[in-house]
């Protein structure tokens, strides 16, 4: 059997086990992953911390730990990113302390992300970078009912506006270990909304280079959470990337997307598969703060286009799936959740803007 049938085969097993529903990582992740770490450029010295994603924790170590993958002609790590996102209308239902409580409609979920990456210190074996990202989100709501008889309703904002915040600062040091390059990160972190700092964090990460030539790139590694909301402080994490000759590639990073990609003419690029997200926001009903999380698994197409020398153009869509939502309080762990919540599969679209460094 070739090569490239085993890929395409590995893939559609991968892309199985993400869309699964009972799939094992979703019930212990609050934050889930979506995109790489590493950016998709040579040297290892040119790897710079991107997010596109206000998401923390698990979605800060799938970008640092992808692979330097085999082309640099899109990377990961761009200056800045604004993005535009609206999810299709959807019903959903909740459960408060795992009796029914409420049942209703969202009528729109628009969002507007915001991110910028400034590299301060690029030395032989250190880089330094800090990290901003910002969301806004508006959120539509119709036909609520509460049917509890335990819970009283509680009052929704309609349209509930809701700022999200990330500031992060990202050390990373290259070595060798085993004759195997090796980068260690940490990572400290800041999240918080309107009403300001909610929670400091961090991540210890080391991660290995196992193979890396012009059309393969694996890497293994494991990460540490402090003060994090995970039920388990330790992950392991595993990526791989595989170029094919006639310009399609193979791209995962675990636990966090599998994709298939087509370049066309150098300034376009095709990308066919899913990933996990996460959105996440404050809510501050009396008396106390809440993080209300949702992680969700997203398959569909993404294409990026360059329409000026460092521009990047980024079109989205495809499904939407909430595996859950939960509301957390504050300072306590997902374990500790009050609320859950299930939607219905929908749909969603999602165009942005980069600048991009390199």
């Amino acid at each position: 059997m070739s090569l490239c049938i085993k890929i395409k085969k590995i893939f559609l097993f991968l892309l199985f086990i993400l869309l699964s529903k009972g799939i094992v990582l979703a019930q212990y992740m609050e934050h889930p992953v979506t995109e790489e770490l590493f950016p998709e450029n040579e040297p290892v010295l040119d790897t710079i911390y991107v997010a596109k994603n206000l998401s923390v924790d698990l979605q800060e170590v799938a970008r640092r730990i992808t692979s330097w993958a085999i082309t640099s002609r899109f990377p990961t790590a761009r200056l800045f990113d604004i993005q535009i996102e609206s999810v299709l209308p959807v019903s959903y239902q909740t459960k408060l302390y795992g009796e029914d409580y409420e049942k209703g409609r969202y009528t729109h979920q628009n969002r507007i992300r915001v991110a910028v990456n400034l590299p301060f210190i690029r030395k032989k074996n250190w880089i330094s970078t800090v990290a901003f990202r910002y969301k806004y989100e508006n959120t539509g709501f119709s036909d609520i009912e509460n049917v509890s008889l335990k819970y009283p309703q509680v009052h929704h904002d309609d349209p509930l506006k809701s700022h999200f915040y990330v500031g992060s600062l990202i050390n990373t040091y290259l070595s060798i270990l085993f004759n195997k390059p090796v980068a260690y990160n940490l990572i400290l972190l800041g999240e918080g909304s309107q009403h300001g700092l909610e929670r400091v964090s961090g991540i210890v990460l080391a991660n290995m280079i196992l193979k890396k030539n012009d059309r393969t790139a694996l890497t293994v590694g494991l990460a540490g959470f402090i003060n994090s909301r995970l039920r388990i402080p330790v992950l392991p994490v595993f990526s791989f990337d595989y170029s094919f000759t006639d310009g399609w590639a193979f791209s995962s990073v675990l636990p966090a997307f599998i994709y298939m990609r087509k370049t066309f003419d150098r300034n376009g690029r095709l990308s066919l598969g899913s990933e996990f997200n996460s959105n996440n926001f404050y809510l501050y009903p009396e008396p106390g703060n809440y993080l209300f999380n949702k992680t969700e698994i997203r398959p569909g197409i993404m294409y990026e286009h360059y329409i000026h020398d460092k521009i990047i153009l980024t079109c989205k869509t495809g499904l939407l799936y909430v595996l859950q939502g939960q509301l957390i309080p504050e300072n306590k762990t997902s374990a500790d959740k009050i609320l859950k919540s299930k939607e219905h599969i929908t749909g969603y679209w999602n165009i942005g803007f980069s600048y991009s460094f390199f």
